[in-house]
């Protein structure tokens, strides 16, 4: 079972990852780079926070462990 702690590093190093992917796309359809750099990170907080929950929440499902 993952500690807390484990399940937000995982959360925050996924999602570092996953807001330069947001980034990349949204500048290659807007074209504006403040607008990418805003868009990308209002989904990496947003995505931190429910990755983490998501995390959490399978840690209380017995189901294929």
């Amino acid at each position: 079972m993952s500690t807390r702690r484990r399940s937000f590093v995982k959360a925050v190093t996924w999602e570092t990852f996953s807001w330069f992917l947001t980034a990349i796309i949204a500048y290659l359809f807007s074209g504006n780079l403040g607008e990418s750099s805003s868009l990308a990170t209002a989904c990496l907080i947003l995505k931190i926070i429910f990755m983490f929950l998501h995390d959490r929440f399978w840690q209380t499902i017995k189901w294929g462990q």
